[in-house]
């Protein structure tokens, strides 16, 4: 059992997010003013209710986060092993983010609903406390909310490239398609993600 526990900690450990973030800190110009008013607003309130307290609201957070991008990484991994199953059937490029990307179920699972029962628990014991802040935090949560999913999705797919000859027999990555992808998120990003 050990294995199988290590190999679900690798595949959802923080380290998913702080590569989001750090693919962001280096590629999008955008993103490191978010970061920078986000870590004062999170000083300053912990200044005012405790580093603890704050903390709690972060990992939650982070957690929120880390469940969007396990799923999303999760459906680029099946949208690779579909598009080899069913080349002309598998289009998701052409289909908004929301749409491939399953928001609708995305937001119900159930570590993302746990922790958005802890963070709407701590917005209502400090939401006076908060109203100063929330802009600042919220602002740095909503650029990973939007990016990250983007991301993971792309190397989930790309994951599935290298992960699936193993065990699919006849499998061969589609070069064309994950370079159009590769491509379509460029546009959509503003930076080039490998």
């Amino acid at each position: 059992m050990n294995t199988i526990e290590s190999i679900l900690s690798q595949l959802t450990s923080n380290a998913l997010v702080a590569d989001v973030k750090a693919v962001l800190r280096e590629q999008d110009p955008e993103f490191p003013p978010v970061e920078i008013s986000f870590q004062e607003a999170a000083c300053a309130l912990a200044s005012r209710i405790g580093k603890e307290e704050v903390d709690k609201l972060l990992a939650a957070k982070e957690q929120q986060i880390l469940s969007d991008l396990v799923y999303a990484a999760y459906l680029g991994f099946q949208a690779n092993l579909s598009n080899f199953h069913n080349p002309v059937a598998s289009q998701f490029t052409k289909l908004d983010y929301d749409v491939f990307l399953r928001e609708y179920i995305m937001q119900t699972l159930p570590h993302r609903a746990a922790a958005e029962k802890t963070i709407a628990a701590f917005r209502e014991t400090y939401k006076d406390a908060l109203r100063e802040y929330e802009d600042a935090i919220q602002s740095y949560y909503i650029y990973l909310e939007v990016a990250g999913p983007k991301l993971a999705h792309f190397w989930g797919y790309a994951f599935a490239n290298r992960f699936l000859p193993w065990v699919e027999p006849g499998y061969v990555s589609d070069g064309a398609q994950t370079s159009i992808y590769a491509l379509e998120l460029h546009r959509d990003l503003g930076f080039r993600v490998r």
